[in-house]
């Protein structure tokens, strides 16, 4: 009897813990201490929290409008489920933990934004991506980023395309704030859409072909910081372009600590016939290239290096190269009293001033640096005229003279006294 009454307490209990284990078997995310058999079940409950990932995990997620979820990779691999994006935000979210977003399906990405997005760490990716050249789509190609009217920010972690075919990421009706992190494509890796806006203040923007660009910019682009990479010879550290003037006027703006290595180019959709060209703005930073507009847009330089050429069909305004240094040195050298410095010093000196040229402009400033650098070393290479020194013996002669002179009548009115 006790046998069968313990039998039945086990199966009863069976009964309830077997579900449990079966849960704990299947998990693939937590939040919490809780766990789930899907991303989308941890995610519809997770507002104001942090689902993790517990293993790699083949499926499609949506982050649903007024949610705010963290999403921690953990180091683990989140692909998308065949024929979908691999997550669609459209609340808050936040993507971290080191792991991979990846997408395998022609046309989709590994993530679509429509609401709010910030990249900690982890990469996004494409590992299925077949475009070969924009002509070629290979049958499985898409952005890996599309920012499609939402905002994204990128504070690191990566975004890796190795498309010929399509942008890493479209930013189209969408802010994209960059401070820090890697983009890298084969062909466009970001691509700046109709009245999208890009703010870049750090991290580092790679196009590794020669039909690609690392920015191309439709839209708007303000850079204080970070770094444009155009590696292959024919690409364009940053391509911008005018299609159609019922979107906002396109323009660029470089300053402060930014670097593009690359040409720029300026041009317009050939298919259209904007009277909108854009404008592009260096107020500061790095262009290691030539700049080059082709349409007749706007170029306007008031501070900042080229080292590269800059022509255009266009207005071109490039500011005046900064003399004050110059003006300051050769004030100090008018107030000089030239009495006091040899004639050979004081040549050298007029003839550094005398090589002034006040026709150079802020692309040239390393010049005119190097001209207050001329006229500073030959200041301070003034030599003071020396006092005359008399012949030594004429000297010895004269004083000899004197000295027998004083001594004899000093001699004479001695012994006058003593003996008086």
């Amino acid at each position: 009897m006790k046998k069968a009454i313990f039998f039945v307490i086990m199966m009863v209990a069976s009964m309830f813990i077997a579900p449990t284990i079966y849960a704990l078997d299947n998990a693939v995310a937590k939040v919490g201490d809780v766990e789930y058999t899907t991303v989308q079940e941890a995610i519809n409950n997770a507002n104001g929290k942090t689902v993790t990932l517990l293993k790699d995990v083949t499926e499609s997620v949506t982050i649903a409008k007024d949610s705010t979820v963290t999403l921690d990779l953990a180091g683990y691999t989140l692909t998308n489920k065949e024929g979908s994006h691999t997550v669609t935000n459209k609340g808050t979210l936040t993507i971290t933990g080191n792991g991979t977003l990846d997408n395998v399906s022609h046309g989709k990405g590994a993530l679509v934004n429509n609401g709010t997005a910030t990249l900690v760490n982890g990469t996004l990716t494409r590992s299925k991506e077949a475009g070969t050249d924009p002509k070629t789509s290979g049958g499985n190609s898409w952005y890996v980023l599309d920012n499609n009217g939402g905002t994204f920010n990128m504070e690191g972690g990566k975004v890796l395309g190795t498309s010929g075919f399509s942008s890493a990421i479209r930013n189209l009706e969408a802010t994209f704030n960059m401070k820090g992190g890697e983009i890298v494509n084969g062909f466009i890796a970001l691509k700046n859409d109709d009245n999208g806006i890009i703010n870049m203040t750090g991290g580092i923007i790679t196009t590794e072909n020669e039909t690609g660009s690392a920015i191309q910019n439709w839209g708007q682009l303000a850079m204080t910081g970070g770094t444009l990479n155009a590696k292959s010879e024919g690409s364009k550290a940053i391509y911008t372009l005018s299609w159609d003037d019922k979107y906002n006027q396109v323009s660029t703006v470089i300053s402060d600590n930014a670097i593009i290595n690359g040409d720029v180019k300026i041009d317009y959709d050939r298919s259209f016939n904007p009277t909108k060209m854009p404008e592009f703005t260096v107020n500061g930073g790095t262009i290691n290239g030539d700049i080059e507009d082709v349409v007749g847009g706007k170029i306007t330089i008031t501070a900042g290096k080229v080292t590269g050429e800059v022509t255009g069909k266009g207005e071109v305004a490039i500011a005046k190269a900064d003399y004050t240094k110059i003006n300051a040195l050769i004030d100090k050298a008018n107030k000089l009293n030239k009495d006091l410095y040899t004639e050979e010093s004081l040549k050298k000196l007029t003839v550094a001033i005398n090589a002034v040229q006040y026709d150079k402009t802020i692309l040239e400033q390393d010049e005119v640096n190097k001209m207050a650098a001329d006229i500073e070393s030959a200041l301070a290479a003034l030599e003071e005229v020396k006092a005359a020194n008399p012949d030594t013996a004429d000297i010895n002669i004269v004083t000899l003279l004197v000295i027998m002179i004083t001594g004899t009548f000093g001699l004479g009115y001695t012994i006058k006294k003593r003996f008086n």
